[in-house]
């Protein structure tokens, strides 16, 4: 059971650790229990060696067989993980009842955790979901499998993640647009930022689409001008002001 972020694109989990977050502490509020990954007992996986065209470490390696490491940081401060790259066979339930999809994937044996990942923030690792050629999305689209889109489902306590699927054609869209001149991450153009009925001129901006985190960052200008709005509002319900926290 992986954290779903929309801001990275590596699948990484816990695996031949040195650093990890106890996994102990989890089996009485989840109904599945946590497990680490370990390549060695499994009979498809193999290291991915320094050659490989998606090692990004690859210049800092003494020998082109010699395994690739993987350190990614991460928004929150000091939250990295870090470890070697692996490839194995990903295995996922299909959503029209047919057999299982199983897919040739990389994965990063996370052996050393740290900051939020260290306080259980992501305790079974995570799987990132962005446009890069190392994440899963990518990896399963170009082998056919599906189309190369997904969707998220949110309930309470609960929800789904489906590969390929491309929603209904009457929903509206917004169109990804490139941030740096490249399609690198899931980035939208905000046209304005209103309040209310109340819109201001001079806060469009281009923001990115991160499952990753809990709160909304805006650009300054953005920012000042809609908290000075909301801060006009006259709130008859005095319990709500604290949900307003910015």
């Amino acid at each position: 059971m992986v954290a779903l972020d929309t801001g990275s694109d590596l699948f990484w989990v816990p695996c031949d650790c040195i650093e990890c977050a106890p996994l102990a502490g989890y089996r009485e509020t989840l109904d599945r229990d946590l497990g680490i990954y370990k390549p060695a007992e499994s009979t498809t996986s193999r290291h991915l060696p320094c050659s490989h065209e998606l090692c990004s470490s690859g210049s800092g390696c003494s020998s082109p067989k010699q395994p690739c490491p993987y350190s990614t940081d991460y928004l929150q401060e000091n939250t990295t993980s870090s470890g070697l790259l692996i490839e194995d066979v990903l295995h996922l339930n299909s959503r029209e009842s047919h057999a299982p999809v199983k897919a040739s994937v990389i994965i990063g044996c996370g052996r050393k955790q740290s900051g939020s990942y260290l306080d259980g923030i992501a305790p079974d690792g995570l799987l990132g979901l962005g446009m890069a050629d190392i994440s899963v999305p990518s990896f399963l689209a170009r082998a056919g499998l599906v189309r190369n889109s997904f969707s998220m489902c949110f309930k309470e306590y609960s929800g789904r993640i489906f590969f390929g699927d491309q929603g209904v054609s009457t929903q509206q869209s917004t169109p990804f647009v490139p941030l740096y001149g490249k399609f690198q991450t899931y980035a939208v153009n905000v046209d304005k930022s209103c309040v209310g009925h109340k819109c201001f001129e001079g806060t469009n901006f281009v923001a990115i689409v991160d499952s990753g985190t809990s709160f909304t960052a805006l650009p300054l200008n953005v920012y000042k001008a809609v908290t000075v709005e909301v801060d006009t509002y006259p709130f008859r319900d005095l319990s709500l002001v604290d949900k307003f926290c910015y």
